[in-house]
C-alpha cells in the first residue's frame, strides 16, 4: 500500500482490502520483505527476522492456526515463493522454541495439517529433545499418518541424543529403516549416514547391518536407495580412507553399493579418487567396474574415462592400465573400433600435468615392448593414440618397428587420425599429413622396411589425390 501511495496510485476497494488482509500480512512477513536499497544481505536477513520475532511474541493457539492456515493456501497458490516462506516458517518454529507449550502445539497442529510448506525437521527434533523426554517425542511425530512421517522419524534416530542410544533404540533403527513407507518418495535431501557413529558404542557393526538393509531399497526405489548412500562418495564430506575403514571386511557390499549408486546417477565420484581406492584394495575391482560399464549400464562407458583416468595418478599405473586395456579387448560385444575410441579417451587424458603425460608415455613404450608381437593389441593401441601430438607418434611408430619389422604388421597399423577436418583449411591439414608420413621416410633405412617405405609412399600418394580433388572441388565452386 505504501509502495502504491509513493507512485500515486489509488488501489480499488478490493485490492486494499487484500492488501490489509491479515491473511496477506502473515504471508509478507514469512516471505520476508525485498529492500530495494544497498543493503547487506546479512542486515535484509536480520530485519525479516525481526518481524517474525514480532509476529512470535505475539502468537497464540488461535493466531498459530491461521498462520498454518496461510501456509497451506500459499503452499498451492504461490509455488514460486515457496521457499521464501518455508524460511520464514523454519525461523517462526526456532523463535517459538523459548516458549515450551506453543512449541509443542505448532508442531503438534503442523504435523496433523501434514507439514505445510515441508519445513527441515531436524531443527525441531533438536529442539523436543532439549524440552521433553525422548520417547515422547517419538510418539509426538508418530500420532498422525502424514506424507513426511518417513522424513520425520530419521530425523529423530539422527539427532537422538548419544545418552539415550540403546539396544532398543537400534532394533527400533533396524525396524524403521525395514519398512517400505519411502516406496513412495519422489523428492528429499540426502541422509547422511555418518550419525550412525554415535550408535557404534551399542552396536559396532551398524554401518554394515544398516547398509545391507538400504541396498534392499534400490529392488522397490532407487531413489531412496540413493538418498542414503547419494554422499558417501562425495570426496568433500568423505575421505575414501574413511569409507575403505568402514566396510574393509565388507568389500563386496561396499562394491556393490558403489555400482548401484554408479547406476542411478553417474556424476557421483567424477574424479575417480573412491574408485582407486577400491582398486588398491582389489585390483580385481577394474574388471568389476569395466564389466558394470559394459555389460550393465554401457551408456556411461565412454563417460567414464574422467573418473577411470584417475589410475595415472597410483604408483601402479602401468599394472592397472594393462588390466584396463586386456579386460577391454575381450569384450566380444564391443568392436574394435569402439575399444580403440575408449582407450584413446582414457589415455588421451585431458589432465595438463607433466608427470600425468610422461606417465601415459611410459605405459605405451611398455605395452609395445610386451605385446608387439600381438598385431591385434599392436593395431588397437596405434588407432588409441592418433590424436597425441605427431612427436610422440613418431616415437612409438619407429619404437614398434625396432622391436618388430614385420611389414604386415606394420601395413596393418593407422597412422594418423581419420578424421580430416580440425584447426586450419582442409588443405592443411592433409598437408600436415603428408608432412608427417614423410618424417618417416628417413627413419626406414635397409632392405627390411622396403614394404614399410612403400607402405609410407601409397598412403602419401592417396592424400595427393585427396588434395588435388580439394582444389579441382574449390575451382568449380567459384566458376
Amino acid at each position: 500500500m505504501d509502495k502504491l501511495k509513493f507512485h500515486g496510485i489509488k488501489a480499488s476497494k478490493e485490492l486494499s482490502s487484500y492488501l490489509t488482509n491479515s491473511n496477506f500480512i502473515i504471508y509478507k512477513i514469512l516471505s520476508g520483505k525485498y529492500y530495494r536499497t544497498k543493503m547487506d544481505w546479512e542486515k535484509e536477513k536480520k530485519l525479516n527476522e525481526n518481524e517474525i520475532e514480532k509476529l512470535a511474541n505475539n502468537c497464540n493457539k488461535k493466531s498459530i492456526m491461521k498462520i498454518l492456515n496461510v501456509c497451506i493456501d500459499y503452499e498451492k497458490t504461490d509455488y514460486e515463493n515457496t521457499s521464501k516462506i518455508k524460511s520464514g516458517l523454519q525461523y517462526l518454529f526456532e523463535t517459538l522454541s523459548t516458549d515450551k507449550q506453543l512449541f509443542l502445539f505448532i508442531i503438534d497442529k503442523y504435523l496433523e495439517k501434514n507439514t505445510p510448506l515441508k519445513i527441515n525437521p531436524s531443527p525441531v527434533i533438536k529442539e523436543l529433545f532439549k524440552i521433553i523426554d525422548y520417547k515422547n517425542v517419538y510418539e509426538l511425530i508418530n500420532q498422525y499418518n502424514y506424507d513426511q512421517r518417513n522424513t520425520w522419524e530419521f530425523s529423530y534416530y539422527e539427532n537422538l541424543p548419544s545418552k539415550f542410544i540403546s539396544k532398543k533404540s537400534v532394533a527400533g533403527l533396524y525396524q524403521f529403516l525395514s519398512k517400505r513407507e519411502d516406496e513412495n518418495l519422489k523428492s528429499s535431501p540426502y541422509r547422511d549416514l555418518s550419525f550412525l557413529e554415535n550408535y557404534k558404542k551399542v552396536e559396532p557393526d551398524i554401518f554394515i547391518k544398516v547398509s545391507r538393509i538400504i541396498i534392499k531399497k534400490y529392488e522397490y526405489s532407487p531413489f531412496v536407495f540413493s538418498i542414503y548412500f547419494g554422499n558417501m562418495f562425495n570426496q568433500y564430506i568423505n575421505s575414501p580412507e574413511y569409507i575403505i575403514n568402514i566396510y574393509k571386511e565388507n568389500m563386496n557390499l561396499l562394491k556393490n553399493i558403489y555400482l548401484k549408486l554408479l547406476k542411478f546417477n553417474d556424476n557421483i565420484d567424477h574424479y575417480g579418487d573412491f574408485l582407486l581406492t577400491l582398486i588398491n584394495y582389489d585390483s580385481s575391482f577394474i574388471k568389476e567396474y569395466l564389466d558394470f560399464l559394459i555389460k550393465e549400464n554401457d551408456k556411461y562407458f565412454y563417460k567414464s574415462n574422467n573418473r577411470l583416468s584417475v589410475i595415472w595418478n597410483s604408483k601402479y599405473f602401468i599394472d592397472y592400465a594393462d588390466k584396463i586395456f586386456n579386460n577391454v579387448i575381450k569384450y566380444n560385444d564391443l568392436h574394435l573400433f569402439e575399444v580403440s575410441r575408449f582407450i584413446e579417451s582414457f589415455i588421451i587424458s585431458q589432465n595438463k600435468e607433466e608427470n600425468i603425460a610422461e606417465r601415459q608415455d611410459k605405459w605405451i613404450e611398455h605395452f609395445i615392448n610386451i605385446n608387439n608381437d600381438n598385431q591385434k593389441l599392436m593395431k588397437v593401441l596405434f588407432s588409441s593414440i592418433t590424436k597425441l601430438s605427431a612427436n610422440l607418434r613418431r616415437k612409438h611408430i619407429l619404437h614398434l618397428i625396432q622391436k618388430n619389422s614385420d611389414p604386415d604388421l606394420f601395413k596393418s597399423l593407422q597412422l594418423q587420425t581419420n578424421i580430416y577436418s580440425g584447426r586450419g583449411s582442409f588443405i592443411s591439414n592433409m598437408e600436415n599429413k603428408i608432412n608427417f608420413l614423410s618424417s618417416l621416410l628417413p627413419e626406414f633405412v635397409g632392405i627390411e622396411y622396403i614394404e614399410h617405405k612403400v607402405k609410407i609412399k601409397e598412403d602419401i600418394k592417396n592424400l595427393q589425390r585427396i588434395i588435388e580433388k580439394e582444389k579441382i572441388n574449390k575451382l568449380l565452386e567459384f566458376n
